[in-house]
């Protein structure tokens, strides 16, 4: 993985607040944030995190939400990295939306102060504030995929192929946090087939039972599997019955 990152904000907050938002406008850049004393909650789209001390949580750019913090209980204190990355895989970090890791003390805690005290050096210290951050991406994204087993990947997967959203692979790959060609090779043996194979198939199942059970037209039928180009469709579905949709509609019923 190769990311060309640039820090915009490294410091320790202390809060006296007890709230902040990102709702109206999404969050600028990517952050990287640690608890240090207190409790703090994230907000965002009908779902919450709660954070307790020494919690990390990824927060991703674009992104929007609002922070509850509990002041009330005592001091709240945290450290937060923000930054941005340039270039191609400027969105590619392969990291789940507002992924939480507990307990973050033993790797991320010094990882995070010295990239702090490096920023606020600044000058040379930048280069080395730079180059720890980019470990801290890279052992987050390790952490993020050290518990998901191949059997869950897999059927996310499945989920996201059959979406209508019409994922690349590529893009199923970043968000389940794993290599293209890591999914590839886990859902062929598994599956016996490719990704694009596995969601064709289910397509054209899918686009017989409509010819079957309904009078629409084949051009509808091709955009309601997903197909945008009838007669690419069409094509498909005679290679793989060696039938045109029309002749395998006549063809059922008969039955």
């Amino acid at each position: 993985m190769e990311l060309n990152v640039t820090i915009t904000n490294a410091r320790k907050q202390f809060w006296e607040t007890r709230r902040y938002s990102y709702a109206k406008t999404p969050r600028p850049d990517f952050g990287i944030l640690l608890l240090i004393k207190g409790r703090m909650d994230y907000v965002f789209e009908n779902d919450m995190i709660e954070l307790e001390p020494l919690d990390l949580i990824y927060l991703p750019k674009d992104s929007k939400y609002e922070v509850y913090i509990h002041t009330e209980e005592g001091p709240v204190e945290n450290l937060l990295v923000n930054f941005v990355v340039q270039g191609e895989n400027s969105e590619e970090i392969p990291i789940a939306p507002f992924y939480k890791l507990k307990d973050s003390s033993e790797y991320f805690l010094p990882m995070l102060k010295n990239i702090i005290e490096a920023y606020e050096h600044g000058g040379n210290q930048m280069l080395l504030a730079k180059s720890q951050l980019f470990f801290c991406i890279y052992q987050l994204i390790l952490a993020a995929n050290k518990h998901k087993k191949s059997d869950d990947v897999i059927e996310e997967a499945k989920k996201l192929l059959l979406s209508k959203n019409d994922y690349s692979v590529e893009e199923i790959a970043h968000k389940l946090l794993i290599s293209s060609s890591g999914l590839r090779q886990q859902f062929k043996a598994d599956t016996g087939v490719s990704p694009i194979k596995f969601r064709q198939r289910h397509r054209l199942e899918e686009a017989k039972n409509l010819l079957v059970s309904t009078d629409i037209s084949v051009k509808v039928i091709a955009e309601q599997c997903n197909y945008y180009d009838a007669a690419y469709f069409c094509k498909v579905f005679e290679k793989e019955t060696e039938m045109t949709p029309m002749e395998y509609r006549g063809s059922m019923a008969l039955y």
